[in-house]
């Protein structure tokens, strides 16, 4: 009885993990993901193109089309690799995931280039000595890919780059920049900066071009978390407002209320990103 029991519950196991990796290959081919707004990670994706142009969903569809109307063995190429490229992704939490379908984008541009080769194809067929009307639809399909191409680039270099500055933890560089000034300033103050925005070690060394030797004579003795360092020299790196100091410090954090150091500031800085949205405070307390 109790291995029928436990054969049942192994055989119900099995159905919702096929249901859900079934789901999970499916939601890599989502109409948006592909064509509208890519991944909703915004360091993987612009936000307003998807892993194809807009118009490749026409040439995409064609192309099912047309390799089912065609049908050739050496096709089941395409779906083996479909299915095989996409089971490592299907089995994260994370789906769809721009970085994790880059096995299968080959697949998906060698159906969208077929179905564009036989919509060329037939429109000559078409159109016969109509050689006007041939170049022209041409013309107009490579104009329509040049159009999507600029608004690509005008996406990627003005729009993203503005409304997404902070995913890419825009304004370390200045708040190093700042840190630098002040501690020329005030050099027996203690500098203390929080981990919210990530990593502030790694962007002090970065910027500061600091010798990696500098690092390593210190990675036996230094605390850390998960590998990162919590401080270097006369720098803590902390986890919270709760281990900011009173008095005589260079605070940076993203948070903090600056009533609790109302009467101590002696200077106070702010970093915005590009969208104009605070990222560091950065103040001075005697």
């Amino acid at each position: 009885m109790s291995l029928s029991i436990f054969a049942m519950l192994e055989l119900l196991m099995r159905l919702l993990f096929g249901k859900s990796l079934f789901i999970s290959l499916l939601n890599s081919y989502h109409f948006n993901f592909l064509f509208i707004s890519g991944d909703v990670n915004a360091r993987h994706s612009i936000q307003n193109l998807g892993q194809l142009y807009h118009i490749e969903v026409i040439f995409f569809l064609l192309g099912i089309y047309f390799l089912i109307k065609k049908w050739n063995k050496k096709f089941s190429i395409l779906i083996l690799w479909l299915f095989i490229g996409l089971m490592p992704a299907s089995l994260t939490k994370t789906v769809p995931h721009a970085l994790r379908v880059l096995p299968i984008m080959p697949v998906f541009l060698i159906i969208v280039s077929y179905g564009l080769y036989f919509t060329l194809t037939n429109l000559v067929k078409l159109l016969k000595q109509k050689m006007l009307f041939i170049n022209l639809s041409f013309i107009l399909i490579f104009a329509v890919y040049i159009g999507e191409l600029t608004y690509f680039i005008n996406s990627y270099t003005t729009v993203y780059a503005k409304n997404y500055s902070q995913e890419w933890q825009y304004g370390y560089r200045e708040l190093i920049e700042k840190i630098d000034l002040l501690e020329e300033k005030y050099p027996e103050y203690p500098v203390y900066i929080t981990r919210e925005q990530g990593r502030p070690a790694m962007y002090y060394w970065f910027y500061n071009q600091t010798d990696p030797g500098q690092v390593q004579k210190l990675n036996d003795l230094s605390k850390k978390d998960q590998g990162e360092f919590l401080g270097f020299n006369n720098k803590k790196f902390v986890n919270g407002l709760g281990e900011l100091p009173k008095n005589k410090a260079i605070i940076a954090a993203s948070k903090f209320n600056l009533l609790n150091y109302e009467n101590k500031i002696q200077e106070k800085h702010q970093i915005y990103d590009l969208n104009s949205n605070l990222v560091w405070n950065i103040i001075v307390i005697n």
